[in-house]
């Protein structure tokens, strides 16, 4: 599934003049829905999880600009409802109208101009 849903997102990033923002947020959280589900079996957190949620959001220039309401673990109801569409539904309320277009990935350096070499694509991951 995650596979597929991967796929999909890619595909959807990749389409022009842009993504269809709805539609990519909802393969998104499908793809946190099943990152969640099958955490255990991959000793995957949700924290991870969650953050892989914003970074495809950044990749297409859009970030979440709220965090959930106080009291929800967006995990929970990920792992509670029986398919992705209906944990997107349940969280959709307090996503989608948070959703704000960014250029914050615009100030960062490049790293293609700023690693060359294997060595530095590891010292890089290593933080040397």
């Amino acid at each position: 599934e995650m596979d597929h849903v991967w796929r999909l997102l890619t595909m959807e990033a990749r389409r022009k003049p842009a993504p269809d923002l709805d539609k990519f947020t909802e393969l998104a959280l499908t793809f946190y829905f099943y990152w969640v589900n099958f955490g255990p079996l991959s000793r995957g957190t949700a924290a991870c999880g969650y953050i892989a949620f914003f970074a495809l959001m950044l990749s297409i220039d859009y970030e979440v600009i709220t965090s959930p309401p106080e009291g929800t673990q967006v995990d929970w109801p990920a792992i509670l409802t029986p398919r992705p569409s209906d944990f997107a539904e349940e969280v959709k309320p307090w996503v989608h109208p948070n959703r704000a277009k960014t250029d914050v990935l615009d100030s960062l350096p490049s790293v293609a101009a700023n690693i060359s070499s294997i060595r530095q694509m590891i010292e890089a991951l290593n933080a040397v």
